[in-house]
């Protein structure tokens, strides 16, 4: 079956530019629009930025481990998915342990939804959720970081084949 349930943010109709439903028959929440946040400068105290602010956030990067795993069937259906599927992703714990600020706690939730009609409903206190948001910035800063290691070695290259070529060209004078 297929339900659409409107969510509207903001203003009474939103304008019909953004929008949210769950879509039942795929198990997922969808948006028209953009999803924006926040980010002003005048929101904000103790701006730092620079190689160490970059360093921090791909050391940050570099310590959350990746994750192929699969669901729990009283929460897969929710995912659009099975037990048997696997995906890529983050465990909540692992990021908590590098980095706290990534995860929040959702309380106790139940699986499938209260509302569901499955007889195999679990309740689980204390569940974690990971913040994408800022769990996905810290990989620009490793991005950034990368991208000066490679110019560097770029520089590095271009050294060499000077070099190389000055040898070749002495080599060639003999």
């Amino acid at each position: 079956t297929y339900s659409e349930q409107l969510m509207y943010f903001g203003t009474e109709d939103n304008g019909g530019n953004t929008y949210f439903y769950y879509n039942d028959s795929l198990s997922k929440m969808i948006s028209a629009g953009n999803w924006t946040t926040f980010s002003d400068s005048r929101l904000k105290t103790h701006i730092e930025t620079g190689d160490e602010v970059e360093k921090e956030m791909a050391d940050y990067f570099d310590k959350i481990e990746v994750n192929k795993y699969g669901y729990i069937k009283q929460f897969a259906g929710s995912k659009g998915t099975t037990t048997e599927t696997k995906s890529f992703g983050f465990i909540a714990q692992q990021v908590e342990q590098v980095y706290p600020q990534g995860v929040g706690n959702a309380g106790n939730c139940m699986f499938p939804s209260p509302k569901s009609t499955d007889p195999d409903k679990i309740e689980i206190d204390d569940v974690l959720a990971i913040d994408k948001e800022k769990v996905n910035m810290l990989l620009w800063g490793k991005v950034k970081q990368q991208q000066k290691q490679i110019d560097k070695q770029q520089e590095q290259i271009e050294r060499l084949e000077k070099k190389i070529n000055l040898i070749l060209a002495l080599d060639n004078d003999k």
